[in-house]
């Protein structure tokens, strides 16, 4: 027991590159993917598009996934003259930023069923579960390997190394129900049981060199807490016994909403494995025994532990030894300690191009070690009838710009298969540094068509929204007051004079003026309505009185002379009759309150502002007597 930890700690991130037999983590493609029922995992509150689905451990899901963003089987494999392929220390070291990240997730899909029923869909499902994180410095990888020469009158950084290893099983049961036509939730609920477990809880460690003595000087102050059933990493799943890890429970949950913001854009967030496990069972604990201890450290040939591809244990015991010794570490039997999980919490955003046709963004953070590692993948999505759907996607991840992946889904009858890359940063095996992909089958019944599903609830709500919008933007509001539009009415004037030889006849069309009745039903009257009111009634007047005096103008003409006297006219003038200027307009008065009740044009005053000479018309049926 007291050789597992740091033999974990040394060659769990080796593991990543060297094993094969893996199934990996839920990758961010899946999520749209809804022909899929294990979408669900990434979301509670998504629905499948199926309305059953079976996995049995003969059909279950089988995925493998790797992110490390800094060296790839190239960057620390060697092919020798003679054929043989060694790990290459410098060119491995070469490759790694002075702090870096390793995510490895396992999940095997035990077993699982889903169905809906109405508005509801009900799942179930066992898993086994696993995750490996490291973050690890520059520094440390470089003492591991070639021990302290690299570090003469250096100081050396150890302490931002940490290492999180989890293996458990999960069983959930999850709920998701769609409110109405916009929104769904969902929930799931997870009882969890520990198989193992490393959780670093602290970690400072720095390390100096004497360049005269070669002497190294550590100072170190860090807890690291195990839970683990066998004594060997060369053990096996079924070499573990139910009695070394029955009392390691724990619980977790998932959250998740979906909601459609209109007919083509939905939003989705969720926080997945939100919980911990309580490890009780073969509790070590290593922490600093002797913090200023002096040693020196020549590092170890990393060629030597590995045989034929497999782990040496008993080079590996040597190593450790010596290395515990130097580093002043201590194993003692701990007590039950609580470890949380690495928590995921997702945001996606997705929006139908046409029925068949979906674009995705999926934002995903996760949560282990102190730290948070995010990552981004855009997504094309088609869906062709009822048994086919394909999805071509780039992810963002460890740094690397380009990561791209894709899959289908094909169903025939009550089958399904599905295959999907997650991402690949290289299509050349050996150069691959990121790589994520998953399979498996499903039995599905009561299947629906997928792509977009019926929205006209929310069309016809969407459109009452704009059509209420647009009214209150297009109708005045309405007062009281009456608005009155004045309307400026010219009336052509005619005055025809007809003159002839033996008499002077001047004939005058009587000129009619209507004016309708204003009705104010408000006291006050906008004071430029008033002023047009005005301008209307002096337009009128000007106009009456240009035509009275061309009368005048055209009777001093046709009249003799002045100095002829009247008796000499062989036409007699008897009377004469006085034309008088046009009343005012009723409006006006009655808005200044000069005109009397029940006013007829008739009797309207003369604007006495006029100065008006009478016109003299002689009057043809009085004959003038004669003096004489």
């Amino acid at each position: 027991m007291k050789t597992k930890l740091i033999t974990t700690i040394i060659v769990s991130f080796l593991l990543c590159l060297l094993t094969s037999e893996n199934k990996a983590q839920d990758g961010n493609v899946i999520n749209f993917m809804r022909t899929v029922p294990q979408s669900n995992y990434n979301n509670p509150a998504a629905i499948p598009s199926v309305g059953f689905y079976l996995g049995v451990p003969a059909l279950s899901a089988l995925n493998i996934g790797l992110d490390n963003g800094n060296f790839s089987y190239n960057n620390v494999f060697t092919r020798r003259a003679d054929d043989s392929i060694v790990i290459d220390a410098d060119k491995f070291i070469g490759t790694l930023k002075a702090n870096n990240k390793l995510s490895y997730e396992l999940s095997d899909q035990i077993f699982a069923l889903g169905f809906k029923v109405n508005r509801s869909y009900f799942t179930f499902s066992i898993n086994n579960k696993n995750t490996i994180n490291a973050n690890y410095t520059k520094d440390f990888m470089t003492f591991l390997l070639k021990g302290n020469a690299p570090f003469i009158g250096q100081n050396a950084n150890l302490g931002d190394s940490k290492l999180g290893l989890n293996s458990y099983i999960e069983t959930s049961l999850g709920l998701t129900r769609e409110i109405n036509e916009r929104l769904s939730v969902g929930l799931k609920f997870k009882y969890l049981i520990g198989i193992m477990n490393v959780y670093t809880e602290k970690s400072t460690v720095n390390l100096y060199t004497d360049p005269n003595t070669y002497d190294l000087s550590a100072t170190s102050d860090f807890l690291i807490r195990t839970s683990l059933p066998f004594d060997s990493l060369t053990a096996k799943p079924k070499d573990v016994k139910w009695q070394d890890v029955k009392n390691n429970k724990g619980i977790a949950f998932d959250f998740g909403g979906e909601y459609k913001l209109t007919s083509k854009l939905s939003l989705g967030l969720s926080i997945v494995d939100l919980g911990y496990i309580d490890w009780s069972n073969n509790i070590q604990n290593y922490q600093s025994k002797n913090p200023n201890a002096t040693y020196s450290f020549t590092g170890f040939d990393i060629n030597s532990a590995f045989k034929n591809g497999q782990i040496n244990d008993s080079v590996f015991n040597k190593i450790i030894d010596s290395l515990k010794n130097s580093l002043g570490v201590e194993n003692v039997k701990g007590s039950k300690y609580r470890a949380p999980l690495k928590t995921k919490i997702y945001f996606t955003a997705s929006y139908f191009l046409t029925k068949h046709d979906l674009v995705g963004l999926v934002i995903r953070n996760d949560i282990i070690n102190q730290a948070v590692n995010t990552s981004l993948t855009v997504s094309y999505n088609r869906y062709f009838g009822k048994n086919l759907s394909l999805t071509f996607a780039n992810t963002v991840v460890a740094g690397n710009l380009l990561n791209p992946g894709g899959g289908f889904a094909f169903n025939l009858g009550f089958a399904q298969f599905y295959f999907l890359i997650d991402h690949v940063s290289s299509f050349y095996a050996a150069d691959i540094k990121n790589v994520g992909f998953q399979f498996g089958f499903n039995i599905i019944a009561g299947k629906s068509k997928p792509g977009q599903k019926s929205t006209e609830p929310i069309i016809k709500e969407d459109e009452d929204r704009k059509s209420k919008k647009h009214k209150l933007v297009s109708e005045p509001i309405q007062t009281d007051s009456t608005i009155v539009k004045s309307t400026i009415v010219i009336l052509p004037v005619k005055v025809a004079p007809v003159i002839k030889s033996d008499s002077i006849k001047v004939k005058t069309d009587s000129m009619k003026i209507k004016s309708d009745t204003i009705n104010i039903k408000k006291d006050s009257l906008k004071a430029d309505t008033l002023k047009l009111l005005k301008m209307q009634d002096t337009i009128l007047k000007k106009a009456l009185d240009s035509n009275l005096l061309k009368v005048k103008d055209t009777l001093k003409n046709v009249l003799i002379p002045i100095d002829t006297t009247i008796k000499k006219l062989t036409i007699p003038i008897d009377s004469v009759k006085q034309v008088k200027p046009l009343d005012s307009i009723p409006a006006i008065n009655k808005i200044e309150g000069n005109t009397p009740n029940n006013q007829t044009p008739g009797n309207n005053p003369v604007n006495k502002d006029v100065n008006i000479q009478p016109a003299i018309i002689p009057n043809e049926t009085t004959p003038k007597q004669n003096t004489k």
